[in-house]
């Protein structure tokens, strides 16, 4: 594929997006759709890294742009596809609104669980740009999302939608994230990353310093963001102990603090 998505690694699989690409799982012609986009997946075998599955969305379309970003933590891919025009139900249609797909391994294959829209998606926000995954927690960027949790509006500031797992599997929208000194253009969310409580969003048009000072055009910068009371500490993956070599215990973290806080901007 001439354009090629994201790449990430969880222990012994590897997802690699290509948004270009036009066939589905089936690789006939016939099924062509122009930068629908796909997933592929890879396993660590004794015969090194082989291509086990392909993964596409359900009701493709063109310019859906599917792997433009992915992400995997244990049993969980998630891929966004910042192209994509409709809603959760395949109905609603904004033009590059963008949606992001949740696949989940179950045994040795992964199947499409869920579509994730933002609740407030409008045209041409871009959501599914970037995405994240750690342990029941999902980020997904919309860089050109105007309104942040309030609903104050800065043209293409951009924001970072939370995702949670319920025990049950279904993943729901629990917050929204933006930057407290965004500017017009800013695109926060231009990459996006979560570890455990953690989330750095980046935006490559900010201009101003950890300060909020000293402008420099298109400099760039990046914000962390903490939960407050998070227990999100599950691993993505669980190493194989082999008998005779010793293993440092997983150290637990402790509950920090239910909101979200933004650290100094980077």
């Amino acid at each position: 594929d001439p354009v090629l998505g994201t790449v990430n690694f969880d222990f012994g699989t590897i997802a690699v997006g290509a948004p270009d690409h036009a066939l589905d799982e089936t690789d006939r012609l016939e099924s062509s759709i122009s930068s629908a986009g796909a997933v592929f997946v890879y396993t660590l075998t004794n015969q090194g890294w082989i291509q086990t599955q392909k993964l596409v969305s359900k009701h493709r379309r063109i310019g859906d742009a599917l792997g433009n970003s992915v992400a995997i933590c244990g049993d969980n891919i998630i891929a966004g596809s910042w192209g994509g025009d409709h809603d959760a139900k395949y109905g609603n249609r904004m033009e590059a609104a963008g949606a992001a797909y949740i696949f989940e391994r179950k045994g040795v294959t992964w199947t499409l669980t869920q579509k994730l829209v933002a609740e407030d998606r409008t045209p041409h926000d871009e959501f599914g740009f970037s995405v994240g995954i750690s342990g029941d927690y999902a980020i997904v960027s919309a860089m050109k999302q105007d309104t942040d949790s309030l609903d104050n509006r800065i043209p293409d500031g951009g924001a970072i939608y939370i995702f949670y797992q319920d025990k049950n599997g279904r993943w729901s929208q629990t917050g929204k994230l933006a930057a407290l000194d965004r500017s017009q253009l800013d695109n926060l969310g231009h990459a996006v990353a979560i570890s455990g409580c953690d989330i750095i969003g980046a935006t490559i048009i900010g201009q101003e310093d950890g300060k909020d000072a000293n402008a420099l055009t298109s400099a760039g910068s990046a914000y962390v963001f903490s939960a407050a009371e998070c227990r999100n500490v599950a691993p993505c993956y669980q190493p194989k102990v082999t008998p005779g070599i010793k293993t440092p215990k997983d150290k637990t973290d402790q509950p920090k603090s239910t909101a979200l806080d933004t650290k100094p901007k980077i």
